[in-house]
Order: structure tokens, then sequence, then C-alpha cells
């Protein structure tokens, strides 16, 4: 979903959006400097936000920017799910 407004010199956006992985993958560590791929138990959900918000008066232009990413798994230890490691937030 994507939302945006510009008035004279401003403008705002937000983009909401989500996405489920049904068959990931992870890596999993075999050793001190070897992974392997895996597949995971258990779909991937990932679910996020950005907003945008610009100023423009020549030759100024201002940015600023926000996003929050959610992103979860089942815990392969059990126990529900998880945040995805080494996802950003």
């Amino acid at each position: 979903l994507d939302i945006g407004y510009r008035s004279g010199p401003f403008e705002a956006s937000t983009v909401l959006f989500a996405s489920r992985i049904a068959d990931p993958v992870r890596v999993e560590a075999t050793g001190p400097a070897l992974v392997r791929l895996a597949n995971a138990d258990g779909p991937v959900r990932t679910r996020g936000a950005e907003l945008l918000l610009r100023y423009r008066r020549s030759p100024l232009v201002v940015n600023a920017s926000y996003v929050h990413l959610d992103s979860t798994e089942d815990d392969p230890d059990g126990g529900g799910r998880r945040i995805v490691p080494l996802t950003p937030h």
C-alpha cells in the first residue's frame, strides 16, 4: 500500500508492505568457518513500513526517511516464533 501527498514544496509518502515466504532457507553453522543451507521449518513473515518526507525549494532539497522492518520465523529450538537473525530492523 502506497500513500502519497504533495503540496507546494512539501511531499510525503508512506508505504506499508508484508510478505510470507512459505519454504524459506536458513544458514546453519557447521564449523568455525563453515556453513550450510537448510530448509527452515515453517514460513517467514515480514511486515514493514517506510515514511519519506521531502522539502524542495530550488536549489535545496531535503529528504528525511524512516524504515521499520519486522521479520519472524519459527524458532528451531521450539517455543513459537523468533526474530529472523541478520535481518535489519
